[in-house]
């Protein structure tokens, strides 16, 4: 049996990811292919349950690297419980945030990116596909309050600014060692959007 492929969203809060991770899950499966599964990160695990708990904080906060680390702890049991099996069975895998979400908050925070992610690729399946969606900050704090919860503390504008930066300086990286990584435009409809990531995804998809 062929090895699955791994197709990963990332971006910035409010730019969309989510729900064009399940738009791509459902055009697949409306195209027939049935072996694929949809997932995220942080996971509903454990670890998982202490990074929301975390973001959710505001006041006294754990060192940024021990977070980084236990989203990369999260990581590990989120291959081993569901990315991994689903990949040795031939599944589609797509991933609502993987490695590059620790490598750009990493970046926003002051750690060294590259480090985080030399250790990520090395230890974790590389994505067949990478698609960053990139949105100005303004339109992404706009789809934030729309959801009317309580921003967690990677939510601020500042933050997100940097972070959205740490994206764009790994997709022109000149060579990256952990997959190959595309930008998007997403400021436009959910449509126009899902339109430009199965133009992408095709050529890493049969």
């Amino acid at each position: 049996m062929a090895r699955g492929k791994l197709l990963v969203l990332e971006g910035i809060d409010g730019s969309g990811k989510t729900t064009q991770a399940r738009m791509l899950f459902d055009e697949m499966l409306r195209r027939g292919n049935g072996n694929v599964v949809l997932t995220a990160e942080p996971t509903n695990n454990g670890l998982g349950k202490i990074i929301r708990n975390e973001l959710k904080e505001q006041g006294e906060t754990i060192d940024p690297l021990t977070v980084q680390l236990i989203f990369t702890a999260d990581r590990a049991q989120h291959v081993y419980n569901i990315i991994e099996p689903r990949l040795a069975n031939g599944s589609t895998v797509i991933c609502d945030r993987y490695y590059y979400s620790t490598a750009a908050y990493a970046y926003a925070l002051g750690l060294d990116m590259e480090e985080l992610l030399r250790v990520n690729s090395v230890l974790f399946p590389k994505p067949a596909a990478t698609v960053i969606l990139d949105v100005p900050i303004k339109t992404a704090r706009e789809r934030i309050e729309k959801r009317n919860n309580k921003p967690d503390r990677f939510e601020n504008t500042e933050m997100q600014k940097k972070v959205r930066e740490g994206y764009i300086k790994l997709a022109k990286a000149p060579k990256l060692r952990w997959g190959e990584v595309r930008v998007i435009d997403a400021d436009s409809s959910s449509d126009e959007v899902h339109k430009k990531i199965m133009e992408e995804i095709s050529k890493h998809i049969s």
